[in-house]
């Protein structure tokens, strides 16, 4: 790598970092799992990198800012199946839009072309048009005034192909027209083999130059001419040529136009790769030509790079002063490089790099069938060009950004640029016409699969650069370390190298480290830590004496003065503390002598002082004591530290005291430091009682409670003897039963004797329902502790006959009470069911009758049709029968129904028919069965008609008779009229009923499409009048021209003054009338003005020519119904 350029550039870099920052940047794309290639790169107005290419399968489109960092990147699936792969041939970017083409493939197989929008700002697409069964592929895309032109290859037969060129809208990417395929033949073979269009000039003028080849498959040799192809912005292909070596001459050569470029007004390079001599085509060169328009040669130059083989043109640069090629060198060999070659406008060489990865391999890819060149861009002295690089498996490769200077040095890259050798040879100027076998194969695009968010690891971010610091009092040794690679290169600020470097000051110091095996490119900053030699002050307080109370401590601070460095420091011989801006406070909690020692790596510093410490007296005692009353006298015995003496409340000097009676006691302990005191509180807990009642004797329900309390006082827990815990309990049995309750002082205890008697219980079912057959009932309830039971008829005992309904009440006693019940008893009748025996009527076809069930006392109800409800409705004859039931049983009833239908008969009012005059025909009615009776005395369904007239029919059967007529007429031949056979109206669209059609039947309308038209008309075109009846048809047909559509279109450039070609500046297009029209120069001053019409610029202002520039163009033009558009462009103006 060339210090002097890469160096220089990245240290700039560098240098607008903050303190401390880190970044890195690298020119290469891609995971290193994954497979990616480029064809295509463009830069916008900021700076940013747009590049089109591929990964795994997919289309892949990335934008990066200038230091390479990605925005955003995306894949576009051109297609959802799975064998194919996607691939962008050709991007570029105008303003918020990026546009670009390229194809679909499967292996070395064209699969067919794609072209698509998308925003700048954000990637997505607004819309992506593919023709994946096209066979055919797309290399480049331009712009003007509206319109895309897209360059193509179509694959005609499995193996040759041709060339084509279609135009769209830029703002729906419809197709507005296609040339045919271009089958191009250079004489004397007139005939074809592959005709690649590889590269076209931007859109000036309206027209568009495309260079390529045309190869000759033949027994007598493989000859090929790079060829030159113009083509208007209406698809009119104007020009047709072949260049370099005239065929005549004899001899095997191959030239192939790769990139083709505008080189001012009138004249054209084109950049190629060939061989003159191509006995065995090995060793393929590049070269420049340039030409006019027109085709005609001005010169060819012929460069061979010397210590290398087969060269191949892969992108071109046109500078202010010269030329830049740019390819591979060594193609498909093992040690293929990139080369980037510089000539002056004349062709005359100028210098010449040789570019290399450290490790692997550079190469570009040109997409299937080396067709496709790509695109790249010179811009503000800067070269960008792709290629693609990989180490030892070629199915793993990345895309890689080659940005070079004007003197073909590297840019943030660690990529290795040699100086080489070139020998130049002049061609012999040459051009000749091609011969064009045209055939219409037109193109059907479809909308296609969306975007998706594709995250592009950075490579570069495994790795970082650690800094460390070693300073001394005079200087500091910086050590950088890329983390994880051991070969990294190094440079500094000062422009040393290697991994440390040494400086005398606190100046900000940047370093670049480089990693040679995949270029990234790291930047790191650091700030010295050398101290200020000026010397640091450190001192402790005077010597004193602290009184410590219990748990209290004191902070010892140190006084710092003067200091500029961080220092290290220890208290008292502890472990030292490094690095710090401060010392924090020292916590002392008894007396002695404390230093401190201070080091900043050139002076130490220690102080100390003496502290006299004495800690206060300290009382510790439970400030609240409960005693019991047999527990006095109480001996009271606080705890004390650090005292000299202890006075109680009464006067004893004692540390204990015993007392006899509650009180509140104080105890104060004293020393020199001061004095503690304790108020000590002492109260009498007092015995628990506790009483029971003496004996219980009650009645209860069965599975009833007695609540049992005890009566206490100073009562804190309760044990009883059924093991409850509380001061009461429930109990279900008699028995004895005691209670323990207690203190902490004593226990008492008190016993109940308790005696429990039941209440009597009747328990039965309280409701019976009996069926009207089933009496007797016999019942029985349920009677408990009772000693007498009687029923309210006076029977005695618990068990009862009923022989009907009613209410039946039951008693039981004994010494606790009575209790009752009163048992309901209902009767359930048996259900009842009767139907009309016999049913015989006439219906009408299709009708029905109703069968009525009358029902009593049922629950369910089940005819024999299936139906639950009281009535059914019948259509047919036969014998129906219902069931009721109940609990109680089932009761049933039959119907016998015989049904008749009254006649039926179905003639039209009105038959319409086409029949024979004296022939007839034979007409059947349409009816029920029964006996038929005509008007003319036919008696079957079948009438003969052989005349216009009224026909009567009468059907009768056993239900009555019904009569019909119906009116014959015979239909007449198909009348059509329609006024005009064409229109010219000035309407957005027409309802059918204004074009004045007359017909004596039904007509439609049909489009040229064949589509049916429902009320109005909104296209220019063919329509069919469709007039019909029963009997057939009658066409006509009519031609709309509505002349809704415009097309309006300004060349972007034109050539005053100079000849009669292209020297006034006019519109062109049909459907619309200019209404006016200004034109500015770049200050703002209008230099033209026209209104009602437009009939050209002349390019001068008040009779003198205007200087060359870009003029903004302001233009008004209406439709046909008088709509106004207002047109904002621009035109370039070339003396």
């Amino acid at each position: 790598m060339k210090q002097s350029s890469i160096y220089t550039v990245l240290l700039l870099i560098a240098a607008l970092l903050p303190l401390s920052a880190f970044s890195q940047t690298n020119t290469l794309i891609g995971e290193p799992a994954t497979n990616e290639y480029g064809l295509s790169i463009c830069v916008d107005d900021f700076g940013n990198t747009i590049v089109g290419g591929t990964r795994g399968n997919a289309a892949l489109v990335i934008k990066q800012d200038a230091q390479n960092n990605t925005i955003w990147s995306k894949t576009l699936s051109f297609t959802t199946n799975s064998q194919y792969t996607s691939e962008i041939g050709f991007i570029d970017v105008l303003a918020d839009t990026i546009f670009g083409c390229g194809w679909v493939s499967t292996g070395s197989n064209i699969g067919g072309a794609v072209y698509f929008k998308l925003n700048a700002q954000t990637g997505v697409p607004y819309w992506i048009k593919t023709a994946t069964s096209s066979v055919s592929c797309f290399s480049t895309m331009r712009y003007s005034n509206g319109i895309y032109m897209l360059v193509a290859a179509v694959n005609v037969n499995g193996i040759d192909r041709d060339g084509k060129v279609i135009g769209v809208s830029s703002l729906t990417g419809q197709i507005i027209w296609e040339t045919p395929t271009l089958s191009l033949r250079f004489p004397p073979y007139n005939a074809d083999h592959l005709d690649d269009f590889t590269g076209a000039t931007e859109i000036v003028n309206g027209q568009i130059f495309i260079t390529g080849r045309s190869y000759v498959n033949g027994a007598s040799s493989y000859s090929m001419r790079a060829l030159l192809i113009g083509v208007d912005i209406t698809g009119n292909v104007f020009l047709k040529r072949y260049l370099l070596n005239d065929v005549l001459n004899g001899g095997v050569h191959r030239f192939y136009g790769m990139r083709i470029e505008f080189d001012g007004a009138d004249s054209l390079v084109v950049a190629y790769s060939g061989d003159d001599n191509c006995s065995g085509c090995t060793d393929y060169r590049s070269g420049i030509l340039k030409c006019d328009l027109l085709g005609n040669v001005k010169f060819a130059k012929y460069y061979d790079i010397q210590g290398v083989t087969i060269e191949v043109v892969r992108s071109f640069n046109r500078t202010p002063t010269g030329y830049v090629i740019y390819g591979v060198v060594n193609n498909g060999l093992a040690n293929m490089r990139l080369f980037a070659l510089k000539t002056d406008k004349q062709g005359n060489y100028v210098s010449c790099k040789l570019i290399a990865p450290p490790t692997g391999v550079y190469t570009v890819y040109c997409g299937v069938g080396n067709f496709a060149a790509g695109h790249n861009e010179y811009r503000n002295g800067i070269h960008y060009f792709l290629a693609t690089t990989y180490t030892s498996n070629a199915n793993l490769r990345d895309i890689k950004k080659i940005i070079l200077d004007d003197n073909l040095d590297n840019f943030a890259d660690c990529s290795l640029n040699t100086n080489v050798a070139v020998t130049t040879t002049a061609l012999t100027p040459f051009s000749g016409q091609l011969i064009s076998v045209d055939a219409a194969v037109p193109f059907t695009f479809t909308n296609s699969v969306a975007s998706n968010n594709v995250v592009i690891t950075n490579q570069c971010a495994t790795a970082t650069i650690s800094l460390s610091n070693n300073t001394s009092c005079t200087s500091a040794t910086i050590t950088a370390q890329l983390s994880g690679v051991s070969n990294a290169t190094y440079t500094w600020s000062n422009g040393s190298s290697g991994n440390n470097i040494t400086v005398n000051s606190n100046d900000t110091v940047f370093v670049t480290a480089v990693n040679p095996a995949n270029c990234c490119i790291y930047y790191d900053t650091i700030v010295p830590a050398i101290p200020v030699s000026q010397t640091f002050t450190l001192e402790l307080p005077a010597d004193t004496a602290i009184c410590f109370s219990p748990g209290q401590t004191w902070d010892l601070n140190a006084q710092l003065g003067n200091l500029s460095t961080p220092l290290d420091y220890s208290w008292n011989n502890d472990p030292m503390t490094t690095n710090a801006n401060s010392i924090p406070p020292f916590v002392v909690s008894v007396g002695g002598t404390y230093w401190i020692t201070a080091t900043d790596g050139c002076n130490t510093l220690t102080d100390s002082i003496t502290i006299d410490g004495n800690v206060a007296p300290a009382v510790v005692s439970t400030t609240s004591i409960q005693v019991c009353a047999d527990d006095y006298p109480y001996l009271l015995s606080p705890t004390l530290t650090n005292y000299t003496s202890v006075s109680w409340s009464d006067g004893t000097t004692q540390n204990t005291l015993n007392v006899s009676q509650e009180g509140i006691y104080t105890i104060t302990a004293t020393n020199d430091c001061g004095s503690a005191t304790v108020d000590i509180e002492v109260t009498t807990l007092p015995n628990p009682t506790v009483q029971l009642p003496t004996s219980i004797d009650t009645c209860i329900s069965v599975g009833g409670t007695v609540l049992l309390t005890a009566i206490s006082s100073d009562v804190t827990d309760f044990q009883w003897s059924n093991s409850a815990a509380s001061q009461s309990t429930d109990i279900s049995s008699s028995g004895t039963y005691w209670v323990n309750a207690s203190n902490s002082c004593a226990l008492v205890s008190d016993t109940v004797q308790v005696t429990l008697n039941y209440l009597p219980d009747v328990t039965n079912p309280t409701n019976y329902t009996v069926c009207e057959d089933d009496y007797p009932l016999t019942v029985n309830p349920v009677v408990t502790n009772a000693t007498s039971v009687v029923w309210d008829d006076g029977t005695v005992g618990g068990q009862r006959t009923i022989n009907q309904s009613g209410n039946y009440t039951i008693y039981a006693g004994n010494d606790c009470g009575i209790d009752s019940l009163v048992i309901q008893v209902s009767t359930s009748l048996l259900p009842i069911v009767t139907t009309p025996s016999l049913i015989d009527t006439c219906i009408i076809n299709g009708n029905n009758i109703p069968i009525l069930a009358q029902i009593t006392n049922a629950q369910t109800t089940e005819w024999s049709t299936g139906n639950a409800t009281d009535q059914i409705q019948v259509t047919n004859s036969g014998v129906y029968w219902v069931a009721v039931t109940n609990q109680c049983g089932t009761d049933s009833a039959f119907s016998t129904v015989t049904i008749n239908h009254f006649p039926e008969l179905y003639l039209p009012a009105v038959l319409d028919t086409c029949f024979e005059i004296g022939v007839g025909f034979s007409y059947t009615a349409q009816g029920s069965a029964g006996n038929y009776a005509w008007s003319s005395g036919s008696s079957t369904a079948t009438e003969w008609i052989a005349q216009e007239g009224s026909y009567t029919c009468i059907l009768t059967n056993q239900c009555g008779s019904i009569t019909q007529s119906m009116e014959v007429n015979r239909m007449s031949a198909i009348d059509l009229y329609i006024p005009q056979d064409s229109l010219l109206l000035c309407y957005e669209s027409i309802n059918q009923a204004t074009l004045g059609i007359e017909t004596n039947y039904d007509y439609e309308i049909w489009d040229e499409n064949g589509h049916l038209i429902d009320g109005f008309i909104d296209e220019t075109g063919w329509y069919t009048i469709h007039a019909y009846n029963i009997c057939g048809t009658l066409d006509d047909s009519i031609y709309i021209d509505l002349q809704n559509e415009q097309y309006f279109y300004l060349p972007n450039a034109f050539t005053p003054g100079e000849d009669e070609f292209n020297s006034v500046f006019i519109d062109k297009g049909y459907n619309y009338v200019v209404d006016q029209v200004e034109i500015y120069n770049r200050w703002g001053q209008r230099v033209y003005q026209e209104s009602g019409t437009f009939s050209g610029w002349d390019g001068t202002y008040k009779g003198v020519l205007c200087q060359d520039g870009i003029y903004q163009v302001k233009i008004v033009y209406l439709n046909c119904a008088g709509k106004e558009t207002v047109f904002y462009g621009h035109v370039v103006l070339l003396k």
